[in-house]
């Protein structure tokens, strides 16, 4: 009997080493927040523009790439004035926002009835990759896509308090601090998380 070994989801070994190589990038003077994913509630950016921006400094903004799927999810989202949907953004775009933000936020929420699951989460591991603080939702399939404390931090789902202090702790790190995360992350992110391996 061999036992089985799982092989997760990767991203092409073929992307440069943004953060290694770009190892004193900081955020923009207005930080950011980047989001991306569809836009439906269990992925939770409406939740997160409803209760932890208005916790977080009144610079703060947050962005939003994804697609449109459900309206009263962008309505929620568009009513917010420190809140830009940028929609789809091909990969050249999608990056530049990453590598530019403060941290990635995957606030995904658990279905009510439990039958739409979030999967692996692709987006977890290309903000590892670029070396860019990801905070996610410690719920489902993201816990295989987030090596917790390295490639990115695992948070309570639904419970504001601790992303706005996960943020805030991130805002204060040093240029040291950031290049020291985004190396480690980048590295780990090639260990485990490449189609090669």
């Amino acid at each position: 009997f061999t036992p089985s070994i799982p092989i997760p989801l990767g991203v092409s070994r073929d992307l440069t080493l943004t953060a290694v190589s770009q190892p004193n990038r900081q955020p923009t003077d207005t930080p950011y927040i980047l989001f991306i994913g569809r836009l439906i509630p269990r992925k939770g950016a409406a939740w997160f523009a409803e209760y932890v921006l208005p916790n977080l400094p009144s610079n703060f903004q947050f962005h939003v790439v994804g697609k449109v799927w459900d309206l009263t999810e962008a309505a929620l989202l568009k009513r917010n004035p420190r809140v830009t949907i940028l929609g789809y953004l091909d990969d050249a775009a999608l990056r530049e926002q990453r590598v530019k933000s403060l941290v990635v936020v995957m606030p995904n929420r658990s279905s009510p009835d439990g039958t739409d699951v979030e999967g692996f989460g692709i987006a977890a591991i290309e903000a590892a990759w670029d070396g860019i603080p990801l905070l996610a939702s410690a719920i489902e399939g993201i816990t295989d896509a987030v090596i917790d404390g390295e490639t990115g931090y695992l948070l309570p789902e639904g419970e504001p308090s601790f992303w706005v202090q996960a943020i805030v702790n991130i805002h204060a790190w040093s240029a040291q601090q950031r290049t020291d995360y985004a190396t480690r992350a980048s590295i780990k992110a090639r260990e485990y998380f490449t189609w090669h391996r």
